[in-house]
């Protein structure tokens, strides 16, 4: 094969190679409106400019007009025996496309040098230009008729200069209305779940349960109007479900209710029935037999107080009634009325871990500091909670100040985990992880218990802020 064809080297074909890529690797002009060319004789070709930027030269070379200096001393060119020139009224026959370049002395076409596709051929209006003076008819010429390529061009130019009746216009109004009708899908399906998260209910399924909801609603609406029959019975739970009920007066009537079933159980009143019970639907051969006052007093109303006196004692030990109280001095109302330094040390003590013998001396002296500073503070008199107390304390940097002081703060913060407000917490969670949605995640389950527990902040959202949390999660089909 080396008989027919020279062997090329390595270092040959290297360089080949580069040279090659080199050449495809094409410069475009910058564009810059400022330095665009007037004289249309020294312009570049469109195609120099990049594809990006050639619509935009495109619109600034349209918006300055062609190239037409009326006030040029126009040379003369002889023809013959005579001299000939441009005339300038020839601007006003064809005042929209019409251009002279000076440097050349020739007119061109500026629609044509805009849009004009350059394979189809070289014309004298875009190329060299047109300086033979004495035949204007090539103008008409050049125009042709209806379909030819000056009118295309000029077609062109019109629909750049008219954006909103090109095709990409048409396109984006098409896609604002799409715009608008995805947003009113999406605010519709914000307010369908709002709905769904307040009652707990499922996403799906919702149909099926409608005739259940109605008839739950018309058995409220006709039974549940005799209020008055269960109001001393709903009394205590009323009291100790109050979000403001304050702590020690919630367990006074604990403690007062408590009393009352003892004194009901120790001091019940009953008819002397010294007659034998005679039980319902029972043999009377082998019954023991016992007396009315037996069976009333004993078998009755002993089994229903005793419950209750174990339930309440199952919800508040002395324990957690001691530790109640101890929160409560911490109370800020009244300009900190309820303060007790004694209590608050007996509430440190029962976190051995966190309070040592000798942190439990500094926390005396930081308590006696920390009532005298805040009662002479003006920023902590209206405040109404442990809470905001607090907030107030990290605010004003106190937390610094008063380091054991701030820690018991936080620990009574988190301690009432047997409150109404988690009660209702686990009850809200029956309701919601039902027995038909038991595979329910742990973030899902969190989100749809704030949003049915917190309803009323839940209902302050705007749909609007919620739908551009939604927009900001991550990109989407629709942008709006």
């Amino acid at each position: 094969m080396e008989k027919y064809f020279k062997r090329t080297s390595s270092l040959e074909i290297g360089f080949q190679n580069n040279s090659s890529t080199s050449s495809n690797k094409r410069r475009f002009l910058e564009f810059e409106v400022d330095n665009l060319i007037a004289d249309p004789g020294q312009r570049p070709k469109i195609s120099s400019y990049h594809p990006n930027d050639r619509d935009k030269v495109r619109c600034a070379y349209l918006q300055k007009g062609p190239c037409q200096p009326r006030t040029h001393d126009f040379p003369q060119t002889a023809y013959g025996s005579s001299f000939r020139r441009l005339n300038p009224n020839w601007f006003d026959d064809y005042g929209n496309w019409l251009e002279y370049s000076i440097s050349k002395d020739a007119v061109f076409c500026l629609c044509c040098y805009l849009m004009k596709p350059e394979t189809e051929g070289g014309d004298a209006f875009v190329t060299n230009g047109f300086s033979n003076w004495k035949k204007k008819e090539r103008l008409q010429i050049h125009v042709g008729i209806h379909d030819s390529a000056h009118n295309q061009a000029w077609r062109k130019c019109e629909a750049l200069m008219r954006p909103k009746q090109h095709i990409t216009a048409a396109i984006e109004k098409q896609s604002e209305q799409a715009k608008k009708n995805y947003q009113i899908h999406l605010t519709a399906t914000v307010d369908c779940i709002r709905f769904l998260l307040r009652q707990g209910l499922a996403f799906l399924r919702l149909i099926s349960l409608f005739p259940s909801v109605v008839n739950v609603l018309e058995y409220v609406e006709d039974d549940g109007n005799n209020s008055e029959q269960r109001a001393e019975a709903c009394h205590l739970l009323n009291a100790l479900q109050r979000n403001d009920q304050d702590i020690v007066n919630a367990m006074v009537l604990v403690k007062v209710s408590k009393q009352r079933l003892q004194n009901i159980r120790d001091d019940i009143i009953v008819p002397i029935m010294d007659d034998i019970f005679v039980s319902q639907g029972r043999s009377r051969r082998k019954v023991q037999k016992i007396s009315n006052l037996h069976h009333f007093q004993v078998e009755i109303f002993y089994q229903v107080v005793d419950r209750q006196l174990q339930e309440l004692n199952n919800c508040f030990t002395e324990v957690n009634t001691e530790l109640l109280l101890c929160i409560a001095c911490l109370n800020p109302r009244h300009s900190f009325f309820a303060f007790d330094k004694e209590k608050l040390i007996q509430l440190a003590q029962f976190y051995p871990l966190e309070f040592s013998s000798t942190q439990l001396l500094a926390l005396d002296s930081q308590l006696e500091n920390f009532i005298l500073d805040v009662r002479s503070d003006d920023h902590f008199s209206d405040l109404n909670g442990i809470g905001a107390l607090s907030q107030k304390l990290v605010e004003t940097r106190k937390n610094i100040i008063y380091p054991l002081v701030f820690l018991l703060l936080k620990l009574a913060l988190v301690l009432p985990v047997a409150t109404a407000s988690v009660e209702r917490t686990f009850s809200a969670m029956n309701i919601i992880k039902s027995r038909l949605r038991n595979r329910m995640g742990d973030e899902f389950l969190n989100d749809c218990l704030v949003t049915y527990i917190e309803r009323e902040t839940f209902d302050c959202i705007d749909n609007e802020k919620i739908i551009q949390s939604f927009q900001n999660m991550k990109p989407r089909r629709m942008e709006f």
